[in-house]
């Protein structure tokens, strides 16, 4: 039973994320062709698709029961497939923007957040562990696909690859529709996993902190940055032609920052068990300021890979990192109240980075200067971390 969750919650990650917003990229530059557009208006969608999918991520806690958690799927799933099928027919952007928006509310209902309630009500040890895995999924089918969705848009059209792209949504969805597990895993006279530790440690942990106003603002900020930093990653198809690659290189960058994303999260838990998480996250921060080093320093493209796989550990944090950083800060109990608001803004502000990036550079031709601002954004991410620990020792004390 516990695999069943597991596998679901795999397949709502590469949903929702791999499909839906990490492989949105690779249609910008199609689209905006075909409609004679900016780069910046095309990158609108995924920012409309963010700000519905950020909306969806806040009514979960309120609708999502054991009565009603399978009837949200099915409605998710539906929402999914209609408004991805308009999108494949669009004749006009506003079109595409509707149903942007439809869409992202049908994923913000399969998010993150419906992910970490199944994992927190299933899963006691391993948890992390757990949430990494699931969370790096959204990775996984993103670098996998992005290649295969641009080759798809090279020999067919971006409107035919919007088609394909509903068969592999089907796969995706159908094992939380299909598969038996429940809400609770009392419901159906089971434990949860690791349910027979003490005790002890399980009270620690959702006992840990009242949510205490400055540390929830700094996680606040760390979730704006890491997630805006994001935002960059999708343009990198774009910032490859612009510089004179192909689109396959292109693509291939965008596959290795998806690989990126993939280790980085598995590796966020993994440091977060041995050294801590704030240590893990500072060590995930160093990496993306010198992956838009490389990429901001240089046009050679095997310099360029490397800084697009390296750029892919900006998801680690605002995925991964910011799930572990509000329980460490808040326990338990404070992540059901807190986390839907940090992934509120984490949708936002990727959604808002996105577009931003792609009127930069209809205003100035270039990519550098948002590349610039990805720095500064790894020195904010570094500063908060610190200083969110830092208050959370204080008030202990």
């Amino acid at each position: 039973m516990y695999r069943n969750v597991l596998i679901a919650m795999c397949g709502l990650s590469c949903c929702a994320y791999g499909i839906i917003a990490n492989s949105g990229g690779v249609f910008f530059t199609p689209i905006a062709e075909t409609f004679g557009v900016g780069k910046g208006a095309v990158s609108l969608t995924l920012t409309i698709s963010g700000i519905a999918t950020a909306v969806g991520g806040l009514l979960v806690p309120k609708i999502l029961k054991e009565s009603s958690w399978r009837k949200i799927i099915l409605i998710a799933s539906v929402l999914i497939l209609i408004s991805t099928l308009a999108m494949a027919y669009a004749d006009a952007l506003w079109i595409l923007y509707l149903a942007n928006g439809i869409r992202g509310f049908g994923a913000g209902l399969i998010s993150y957040v419906t992910i970490s309630i199944f994992i927190n009500q299933w899963f006691y040890a391993k948890h992390g562990f757990v949430t990494s895995l699931t969370m790096s999924f959204s990775g996984i089918s993103g670098a996998l696909l992005s290649p295969i969705f641009t080759g798809l848009i090279q020999s067919l059209g971006w409107r035919s690859t919007y088609l394909i792209s509903m068969i592999f949504i089907v796969l995706f969805l159908l094992p939380a529709i299909i598969l038996p597990f429940s809400f609770h895993p009392e419901s159906l006279q089971i434990k949860a996993y690791g349910a027979e530790i003490k005790k002890g440690t399980a009270v620690s942990a959702e006992e840990n902190n009242d949510p205490h106003l400055l540390p929830f603002l700094l996680l606040c900020l760390v979730s704006i940055a890491s997630n805006s930093y994001v935002g960059i990653v999708q343009h990198l198809p774009s910032y490859a032609i612009a510089i004179g690659n192909t689109a396959e290189a292109g693509a291939l960058m965008l596959s290795l920052a998806l690989i990126g994303n993939i280790v980085s999260k598995l590796l966020a838990g993994t440091l977060a068990d041995i050294i801590g998480t704030k240590n893990a996250l500072w060590i995930l921060s160093v990496i993306c300021l010198f992956a838009i080093l490389l990429l901001f320093c240089t046009q050679n493209i095997l310099f360029l890979y490397l800084g697009a796989l390296l750029m892919g550990c900006g998801y680690g944090i605002g995925a991964v990192g910011i799930t572990l950083m509000t329980k460490s800060l808040f326990g338990l109990t404070g992540f059901v109240r807190i986390y839907p608001i940090v992934s509120f803004l984490a949708s936002i502000s990727f959604s808002a980075a996105t577009a931003l990036i792609g009127w930069l550079f209809d205003l100035t031709g270039s990519y550098l200067i948002s590349f610039e601002i990805g720095a500064v954004l790894c020195a904010l991410i570094f500063l908060a971390i610190a200083l969110a620990y830092q208050g959370q020792k204080k008030q202990k004390a």
